[in-house]
């Protein structure tokens, strides 16, 4: 926001110079035909030419005087415009690194919290709750290891078969988030065991077939009397 009002400010300073410029501008055209136009032009853009000619009038000194000012004043803004135009673009320029190096730094923290859920799912899953890479939410949690972006499927299996009552929430919201409606038994349970492996423990086994099964029935009401 600072660089923006900074930018803004900018702006309307570069507007005030270019209407400085363009009265100045129009004040020429309007002495283009008097016959002291010329030395007018050399005295002001010119380092050479310094004297004024005696024969002048005092309008005409007055005139030459504040055209001379007014130039001065010109470049002075122009100086400075670029000044803080370098600033700002300074300023953008960090902000932009600070946004990429969150970015990054976030990017390395979530690859972290996957290695350490593939060695320990409990730790991998605290890791991300603790860096707020996760909500702790079952819903949050079941999509990230529906995703299952750089996760172990076998590990995700045993993560949903644990018994703890935020692991039957988060098994509950998995299975929700697969859509069985119109397929076959054998298609919906080839989908569901497409997006992790099946623990080696059967109580485990159980309540994730369980829950399949609950959710098959409701997305295909009719096909199996649910008990």
């Amino acid at each position: 926001m600072q660089a923006l009002d900074m930018m803004l400010q900018l702006n309307k300073q570069k507007q005030a110079a270019a209407a400085a410029a363009a009265a100045v501008t129009l004040q020429h055209e309007e002495d283009e035909s008097s016959h002291d136009f010329p030395f007018l032009v050399c005295a002001v853009f010119s380092p050479s030419c310094v004297s004024v000619p005696e024969d002048l009038s005092p309008e005409e000194r007055d005139e030459l005087s504040n055209i001379r000012r007014r130039k001065r004043e010109l470049l002075d803004d122009i100086e400075r415009l670029k000044f803080e135009i370098a600033e700002v673009m300074t300023e953008i320029e960090q902000l932009t690194c600070v946004g990429e190096s969150k970015t990054t730094q976030r990017n390395k923290q979530i690859a972290m919290g996957r290695k350490k859920f593939n060695m320990d799912p409990k730790k991998g899953i605290q890791f991300l709750l603790e860096n707020d890479l996760l909500q702790h939410t079952p819903e949050e949690v079941s999509q990230f290891l529906y995703k299952g972006e750089g996760l172990n499927k076998t590990v995700i299996g045993d993560y949903l078969g644990e018994r703890e009552d935020f692991n039957l929430k988060v098994l509950s919201a998995f299975v929700e988030l697969h859509e069985f409606a119109d397929l076959n038994l054998v298609q919906a349970l080839r989908q569901f065991l497409w997006s992790f492996r099946l623990p080696g423990e059967a109580q485990k086994i159980d309540r994730m077939m369980e829950s399949f099964a609950s959710r098959y029935c409701q997305c295909n009401p009719g096909v199996f009397q649910s008990t």
